[in-house]
């Protein structure tokens, strides 16, 4: 990483030498010799790391402090001082300096301690925002799929509901034809057993139940049961004309599942005829087995 440290100090014979020592070990260095000069660089350059003398003539260090405080409180600003106070020391971080020198610097090795631990904390403070954007967009990401399978699942629902009420009412429809069929065939046979014995009886009474029941009961299931429920939703909704993209749609699933689930359902009806019209053959078979 290419580091930035921007040096604020009114005396230029101290900035040069830490600008030399910064220099030779790879910093990018920005200078300032007033406060304002400092605030400027600072929105210019956005360095990543400032060091900050706290006597200066007009704008006073402190002052500056605040003021960069104010646009980053992350970026490690050292405060520099001559006079040795304590005061300065607790004002400076009350004010959120994150470290304190003394003037002259005598050993440049104690400036490379607290620039190296300034970056440091800074380093983390960066891994951590970066850390907490990526957890926000995965949660963000989550969120997004959690609505997309909420909105399918809400799809299936409904169409789920519509197909067992449609097969509800084709059920009803069924019994009823049913009922219709055995006043058909057994009633009559009731109505005339005068002459028959018990088991005449019985026999003409069993072959005209099953001729009444078998029909609405053994069509639809023989030639249904092979399908799975995924692919009987399908079979509804093709047999109401429904094509493959808004069958996709309806159920949330993508158009080449719903292709698939129609090979399979040609192939479970034995449809071996690529002409016969699978929305017309789903038709037909629900008017046979409700006549």
């Amino acid at each position: 990483m290419n580091v930035k440290i921007l040096i604020v100090d009114d005396e230029s014979p101290f900035r040069l030498g830490v600008r030399c020592y910064l220099a030779d070990r790879g910093y990018t260095v920005i200078e300032a010799g007033t406060g304002a000069a400092a605030l400027k660089g600072f929105d210019a350059e956005k360095p990543d790391m400032v060091l900050l003398d706290i006597r200066m003539p007009g704008m006073s260090g402190l002052e500056v402090l605040r003021e960069l405080r104010a646009r980053s409180t992350n970026i490690p600003i050292v405060m520099i001082s001559g006079a040795g106070e304590i005061s300065d020391v607790v004002e400076s971080m009350h004010l959120g300096a994150t470290d304190f020198l003394f003037k002259p610097i005598l050993d440049f090795r104690l400036l490379h301690q607290t620039i190296s631990k300034g970056l440091d904390r800074l380093r983390l403070v960066r891994e951590n925002q970066a850390y907490r954007a990526q957890l926000e967009e995965m949660i963000t990401e989550r969120t997004s799929q959690l609505a997309q399978a909420n909105t399918a699942l809400e799809r299936k629902t409904i169409a789920l509901e519509e197909i067992l009420a449609t097969y509800k009412t084709e059920s009803a429809r069924r019994t009823a034809r049913t009922v219709e069929r055995i006043e058909q065939f057994v009633r009559p046979i009731l109505e005339n057993a005068t002459g028959a014995t018990g088991a005449q009886l019985l026999a003409q009474f069993d072959t005209a139940l099953a001729n009444a029941t078998s029909e609405s009961l053994d069509q639809m299931s023989q030639k249904l049961a092979a399908l799975s429920p995924a692919e009987l939703r399908v079979c509804e909704m093709i047999r109401r004309g429904m094509g493959t993209k808004e069958i996709a749609t309806s159920i949330g699933i993508c158009p080449d599942t719903v292709d698939t689930h129609r090979r399979n359902i040609r192939r479970k009806l034995r449809i071996n005829n690529e002409t016969i019209n699978l929305t017309t053959f789903l038709r037909q078979l629900l008017e046979e087995t409700n006549p």
